[in-house]
């Protein structure tokens, strides 16, 4: 009995890794082809280019893992019942569910990793393919200090500034500390409660709300309702980069959008983000109660399965598509929306199961 569960999870594990492996690696090539006119003109080596399409992979193995857990399970379910093997197994008298549990708990154990691949290694990836793609282009260092009081940046002035809270999507900035230097004197500090990004004939601009400028050569302090100062584009690039969400952890990404509404900020699409990171990985148990018992209750061959697998994934993807949608607009709760297709699917699979393996 032992020997046979070890079969199956062997064939498993196999055809799991080959798949996940040769699917990253066509996407990582596919990704290093896209982004190779840009960095081209800087003659990046073959190890610089070889590093940046193993680092990208973890930017998308999140969503590969549960396709490919799919797939390898209805492959080798289907093969060995068109092979006589599960047959020849019950006619022995051995259970199926005692046969299907190593890879039940295989799957169990896929969903855990696809959690910690989404939630920290994804982030993680994408912030250092950015790094390398600035390095190959020998981009200057971008001066920014991330501090509980938001971060502090210099732009190509000298000047420095401090911005609480920044909101990537609207451009609203919250807190803004604007300190005016001048050969090494702090001449004055502009204070405004809130920042607007503006462009006008492509210049960009700060319209600042409730201003305070502390003139400290004069010693005076002057109050304007609204103040247009410029923000150079190289300091809308870092206030840009600096609150990427796709850089950012999940635990990060939640703080981020707790300051977000206490400064009475938008968060509706960023609810959906953090729902998609924490929901996408329980598909994969779905998936592995289908891939068993389809084959088991349709015969078919292993390119028919394969070809099937394939189907359910894409209405996976089209029902997660259109779920966001309605969460996007406001019909349901962006974040409860991504959870919906994988509770279904999830359902299911286990009915499947209990159809074909519990009867």
């Amino acid at each position: 009995m032992k020997i046979l569960e070890r079969y199956l999870l062997k064939e498993f594990l196999k055809t799991f890794l080959l798949l996940t492996g040769g699917v990253s690696t066509i996407i990582a090539l596919f990704s290093l082809i896209e982004v190779y006119p840009e960095i081209s003109g800087h003659n990046p080596s073959i190890k610089r280019l070889v590093i940046y399409s193993i680092i990208n992979i973890p930017g998308f193995l999140g969503y590969i893992l549960p396709t490919s857990t799919l797939l390898s399970s209805v492959f080798i379910i289907a093969k060995a019942s068109k092979e006589k093997e599960l047959l020849a197994m019950m006619s022995s008298g051995i259970d199926l569910r005692e046969l299907m549990k190593r890879i039940m708990y295989s799957g169990i154990i896929i969903t855990i990793l696809g959690m910690v691949v989404m939630n920290l290694l994804m982030p993680v990836a994408k912030m250092k393919v950015r790094t390398i793609i600035e390095d190959i282009k020998k981009e200057p260092l971008k001066k920014t200090i991330l501090t509980e009081g938001g971060f502090y940046l210099l732009d190509k002035e000298g000047n420095i500034i401090n911005v609480e809270l920044y909101d990537s999507e609207t451009g609203i900035s919250k807190g803004v500390n604007i300190f005016k230097i001048k050969k090494g004197r702090i001449l004055n500090r502009i204070y405004a409660k809130e920042g607007k990004e503006i462009e006008v004939n492509k210049r960009y601009s700060w319209l600042l709300s409730d201003v305070y400028i502390y003139d400290f050569e004069k010693g005076i302090i002057n109050h304007y309702e609204s103040l247009d100062t410029e923000i150079w584009e190289e300091t809308k690039s870092i206030l840009r980069t600096t609150t990427n969400t796709d850089e950012m952890d999940t635990i990060r990404l939640y703080n981020y959008i707790t300051a977000l509404r206490k400064a009475g900020l938008g968060t509706t699409r960023l609810n959906g983000e953090i729902g998609i990171r924490l929901s996408f990985p329980f598909i994969t148990i779905g998936f592995i109660f289908i891939g068993i018992s389809l084959p088991l209750i349709v015969r078919m061959h292993g390119l028919v399965a394969g070809g099937i697998a394939i189907g359910m994934s894409i209405i996976y993807w089209f029902f997660l598509s259109f779920m966001m949608s309605l969460g996007y607009s406001g019909v349901i709760n962006p974040f409860l929306a991504p959870w919906i297709p994988p509770v279904i699917f999830n359902i299911v699979g286990i009915y499947l199961y209990k159809k074909r393996l519990l009867t």
